[in-house]
């Protein structure tokens, strides 16, 4: 069941990405062409309260801090190769574009799987174990891109940057 990663859900992850099949998932139908990195940030303001007034200290000699947490906020940047000619075609790029930078029709969710070779529990050192981590991003939206091509390979790549309310993470 998958958890908001501020409300508590944590996932432990270890071993080699080699093996790694992972692959990202959305709201879009079609392809989203080569991806070439990902990166996913979340975090959560967090204010810490200390109250002066002794008399509700239960020791006399200790002070009493809060923790408050406030808007947890991420952020989340795309890099992909979409170019000299996408593989499934141009249409498919721009409407990856009108679809998640549309603040007025905001979309559900892109979720990332990342997949790996893991450690094998059974017999040490040896990794033939899949372990994975589904990291699901709800409301995402695209707030920056850009668009870059090189005269060494004459590849064209991209780079999108996304908003998004909230993590959620599940085993995959």
């Amino acid at each position: 069941m998958a958890g908001s990663v501020f409300k508590g859900a944590a996932v432990k992850a270890a071993g080699s990405m080699s093996g790694n099949k992972g692959g990202i998932t959305g709201d879009v139908g079609g392809t989203l062409g080569i991806v070439s990195n990902v990166q996913i940030n979340f975090q959560q303001q967090v204010s810490r309260i200390f109250d002066l007034n002794r008399a509700n200290a239960p020791d006399p000699n200790a002070g009493i801090m809060y923790f408050v947490g406030g808007r947890a906020t991420g952020n989340m940047s795309i890099g992909r190769i979409i170019g000299p000619t996408p593989k499934s075609g141009d249409a498919d790029v721009c409407n990856f574009y009108q679809t998640y930078g549309n603040i007025c029709n905001l979309q559900k969710s892109i979720s990332i799987t990342f997949r790996g070779q893991g450690v094998s529990s059974v017999n040490a050192g040896e990794c033939n174990d899949q372990q994975g981590t589904k990291f699901t991003m709800l409301t995402p939206m695209i707030t920056n891109m850009g668009v870059t091509q090189n005269s060494q390979d004459t590849l064209v790549t991209e780079n999108l940057q996304f908003q998004f309310a909230d993590l959620e993470c599940d085993k995959a």
